[in-house]
This record gives structure tokens, sequence and C-alpha cells, in this order.
């Protein structure tokens, strides 16, 4: 299978994330990447730029670094890599993402919430990315089995073409779907509350495209508010 890639600032939920991750993977071989990105100030000198592009760690963000390297040496199909990156582009990334051989992303909601420049435009750029995209919450990963396709107006892809591009790929189903309006969004809030509590769902699903990325712009998403992970699958333009 593909390798998988995890933008993470170390927080305590990047070890949920390697354990998706391995749950994901399903026995196969894989590296998992640990993405750790830095803003660096002008430096005048090559020591003064090197020093400065690899601070030390936090004591916590150690623990949880020591904590995913030993999760990850109990399974004999992991190898865990950390990738350091002290800028990130758009050509940058593409090539990072060829190099490693990255298949799917999963993004702790942490770095989500990150107020660093680099890591909102790294999601940005991601995004535009033709990888999988799961972005984690705050509560411990299910098994995600049940799945709700959040279908927006502008979206050309049905769900049973959406369900078939994503056979073999992923175990869960989709047992239900809304179609939604970018603008109306956030008023569907109870009602997409009330579709996921009656159908047992734990998984959102939904398409996203290419769009502009602006240096450090911060997305807005509803998707917290309903605390379930959302798998976002990139549809490409024709």
């Amino acid at each position: 299978m593909k390798n998988i890639l995890i933008p993470t600032v170390l927080e305590k939920d990047t070890l949920a994330s390697v354990e998706s991750a391995i749950s994901y993977a399903n026995g196969q071989n894989f590296d998992l990447v640990l993405l750790l990105l830095n803003e660096t100030d002008n430096a005048y000198s090559a020591s003064a730029y090197l020093r400065n592009s690899k601070p030390a760690f936090s004591a916590s963000q150690q623990k949880t670094l020591e904590d995913c390297q030993r999760l990850a040496l109990k399974f004999d199909n992991i190898k865990l890599h950390v990738q350091r990156q002290s800028s990130i582009s758009a050509p940058l990334l593409r090539n990072l993402l060829s190099v490693l051989e990255i298949g799917f992303v999963i993004v702790p909601k942490s770095f989500r919430e990150s107020s660093k420049k680099i890591n909102r435009h790294c999601l940005g750029l991601l995004a535009n990315s033709h990888c999988p995209i799961l972005n984690l919450c705050d509560a411990p990963t299910s098994e995600m089995q049940k799945a709700l396709y959040l279908e927006y107006a502008e979206s050309k892809l049905q769900v049973s073409d959406l369900q078939q591009r994503l056979d073999g790929k992923f175990a869960f189903r989709i047992v239900s779907q809304a179609r939604i309006n970018k603008q109306e969004e956030r008023s569907l809030d109870q009602l997409l509350l009330e579709t996921i509590t009656r159908n047992d769902i734990d998984l959102l699903v939904e398409t996203r495209k290419p769009t502009k990325v602006k240096l450090g712009k911060k997305f807005p998403s509803f998707h917290d508010d309903l605390k379930l992970p959302v798998l976002s699958v990139f549809e490409e333009i024709r």
C-alpha cells in the first residue's frame, strides 16, 4: 500500500492519528511519516539558519514523539519516520508526496487549529493534492464503519461513484447522504446531528476541489461541531 503522512505539532492527539494509520493499514507494510513544519526567520549566517530551523522539542512534544515511536515498534509492518521542513510550497509539497510515496494523509485536530502560518498554508496545499485526507476530531477514533456523505451542491460526484472509488481502500460504507449548500451549511447542524444519531454514523465523507491557497489563511469548517472524523476525497474537475 501507499505510505501515510501525518502533519503534526506533536500534541497528544498525534498518537491517536498513528493508531488510526495502523488500523487503516490493516496489517500491510507501510512507512508512516510525521511531518513537522517550522517557520524560520531570515538569518545572516548558515549556522544561525540551521540552528533556528531545528528548534528543540518541549518535554510534552518529546514524550508524544517517543509514545508514537514505541507504538510503531510493536508492529513489524510499520516504519516510522520524522520529516522536518523549514518551508513549504506547492512544488515542494508535490515532490515530497511523490518521493515519500504518500497515498493517504491523516490530520490531527491540533494541527488544523495551529496558529502558525506555515501549518495553515500546508493545510491549503494538502487540500489541493489528490490524496484522501482524514481529519480527526477530539473523540477517540471509532472503527468508522458507517459514513454520511456530505454532497455539496456544486459537486458532480454521485454517491454511487464515490462508493465505487473508495471500495477496497476503506472498510466503511456510505449509509446516508445529505445535499448541502455551502452558504447554508451552518444552519444544517441540528438536522445532520439527528441523521448521525438515527443511523449510528461514525464518519463524515466529503469531496473537495482545487482552490487558490493564500499564505496563513485559516479554513473555516463546521465539521468539528459534529464531533466526527471527516474523510475528504479529491474531486477532479473535468
